[in-house]
């Protein structure tokens, strides 16, 4: 029996129907706005299918960022949708329950419901670093650097409510990281320098758009 082949189609993207594609943004370092579709031919569309005959769609922008990820299942669309600030920084990520739920042309802050346990969230300082990441269903890991961009204090939830976290000192040099554990005994050992973390602001609050 000859093998199926997989099919590859390029195609842009269309006002309605499977090409569609929904426009998301941020509308400030703290809430994500859906502000209607594309308009047709704004996006580059690869459709692939596979052996078995099922089919998926990949949308990206002009500057080669993937904006939608459809998989089909029959006639039933599973999306997965990635916004971007303006910066290019990858700050949401909707999985399919999500694009379902937030279907009106409208602003949620990141203390919605929705948000807080169905989107993966992240935030960048000003130069482009991300300082926290937020899983669904999860608090935050907050995130410090120092001056040469190494990350040398980090904390979850848990360890947030401690009052405690990782951190880590550098070498001289330039070396990698030590752990948390004995690392101020290390770094004398080692004549490295010793960066003391800095505690993170905690995120604003938002009102809650119900």
């Amino acid at each position: 029996m000859a093998e199926r082949p997989v099919k590859t189609d390029y195609l842009t993207n269309t006002s309605s129907g499977a090409c569609s594609c929904a426009l998301y943004s941020v509308a400030s370092d703290n809430s994500l706005k859906r502000n209607g579709y594309y308009a047709a031919c704004e996006l580059f569309v690869t459709q692939t299918t596979d052996e078995d005959g099922h089919t998926g769609y990949t949308f990206t922008d002009k500057l080669g960022q993937m904006l939608l990820q459809r998989v089909m299942n029959g006639t039933v669309a599973h999306d997965t949708y990635y916004v971007y600030d303006d910066f290019g920084n990858l700050r949401y990520v909707l999985p399919p329950t999500t694009a379902d739920a937030l279907t009106a042309a409208t602003t949620w802050p990141d203390t919605h419901a929705v948000l807080q346990n169905r989107v993966y969230i992240y935030k960048y300082d000003e130069r482009n670093r991300c300082i926290l990441k937020k899983l669904p269903g999860c608090d935050p890991v907050e995130m410090t650097y120092d001056r040469s961009d190494r990350l040398v204090f980090s904390r979850d939830g848990n360890q947030r409510q401690r009052g405690n976290g990782h951190s880590s000192c550098t070498t001289s040099s330039g070396g990698k990281p030590l752990p948390e554990r004995g690392n101020r005994q290390r770094c004398r050992k080692r004549k490295t320098k010793w960066s003391k973390p800095t505690t993170p602001a905690a995120p604003p609050l938002w009102a809650d758009i119900r």
